[in-house]
């Protein structure tokens, strides 16, 4: 009993690493695609600019 307690703590850890990484992936992929946007509007607008 003591030892498959043990086990699930431990388990139950690597489940939070796992959510806590996939959590912080997410977080990287939101400002990542922020700032993808953010580079294609300031091409746009440097276009539209140059087109006028």
């Amino acid at each position: 009993m003591w030892y498959t307690s043990r086990q699930y703590c431990r388990d139950e850890l690597v489940i939070k690493m796992l959510y806590r990484k996939k959590v912080l992936l997410s977080a990287v992929n939101k400002c990542f695609l922020l700032q993808i946007n953010r580079m294609k509007l300031t091409i746009m607008r440097f276009a539209y600019r140059t087109d006028t």
